[in-house]
């Protein structure tokens, strides 16, 4: 609640550090009703974003491509991507503070998952005849392209 006759207004554009304040009385209140609006178009031309850009990283060694989408273990679905030279998991409506699963390689066919979900657990690929990875077991449990039961 506001004093009786006093006006304020406070608009914000998140990650900017610059900050002002508008302050008026019901006498001022029709002239002072647009500034608020123009400070903040000052803003978005003066100050920077402190938004990181996107760029595409490396791409995937080729025997890892097939690994890569959307798999299904236990009823859940998980998307395996590469980032930053690492093979991730990460359930489908995981928040996104919450960090993936990261694996580090130790064989051909083999990894350990060494943070997130199953921290220390294996991923075990099992390639097709064409070497394509066909089914995964990620710490024993069956990890397949499409929902089945378990």
């Amino acid at each position: 609640m506001g004093d009786a006759g006093l006006h304020r207004r406070r608009l914000l554009r998140p990650g900017v550090r610059r900050r002002a304040a508008v302050l008026g009385a019901s006498g001022t209140a029709g002239q002072i009703a647009a500034v608020p609006h123009k400070l903040l178009e000052l803003s978005a031309e003066l100050d920077e974003p402190q938004i990181q850009p996107w760029v595409p990283g490396e791409a995937p060694p080729d025997e890892i491509v097939s690994v890569l989408g959307h798999w299904w273990t236990e009823g859940t679905q998980f998307t395996f991507s590469w980032k930053d030279g690492k093979l991730e998991g990460r359930a489908a409506g995981q928040p996104k503070q919450i960090p993936p699963a990261i694996f580090e390689r130790l064989t051909a066919d083999l990894y350990r998952t060494v943070s997130g979900r199953e921290a220390g657990e294996h991923l075990r690929l099992t390639r097709g005849d064409d070497g394509k990875v066909v089914r995964m077991n990620w710490a024993t449990y069956r990890v397949t392209r499409d929902q089945q039961t378990f």
